[in-house]
C-alpha cells in the first residue's frame, strides 16, 4: 500500500494548547492501551476542533491528553475509542 505524504515545506504545524486538549479529551472513552477496539487517532478530533486540513496538518500538543479509562497518555497519533 502506498502512503500519501505531503512535503515538509507544505505541512502546516499547529500548536495545541490546554483548552483544545481538554475539549478533545471529552470525546475519548478509551485508548489503544486499554481497549483493543480503539481505531481512530486522536488527531481526528484535533482536526474537527481546529478546522485544519487533515491532509496537510500535523499537531504539536503542549502536553499529552489522558485516557479517562486507564489514565494513559494520549498523543496526536494514539488510537482512541470515541464517545
Amino acid at each position: 500500500m502506498k502512503e500519501f505524504r505531503v512535503p515538509f515545506e507544505q505541512t502546516n504545524i499547529v500548536l495545541i494548547d490546554e483548552a483544545i486538549i481538554d475539549e478533545a479529551q471529552l470525546s475519548v472513552s478509551a485508548c489503544e492501551h486499554c481497549c483493543k477496539d480503539a481505531s481512530m487517532t486522536f488527531d481526528f478530533f484535533l482536526d474537527a476542533l481546529t478546522g485544519c486540513d487533515p491532509m496537510t496538518t500535523e499537531y504539536l500538543m503542549c502536553r499529552p491528553a489522558k485516557c479517562p479509562r486507564c489514565l494513559g497518555s494520549i498523543t496526536e497519533k494514539t488510537r482512541i475509542l470515541y464517545r
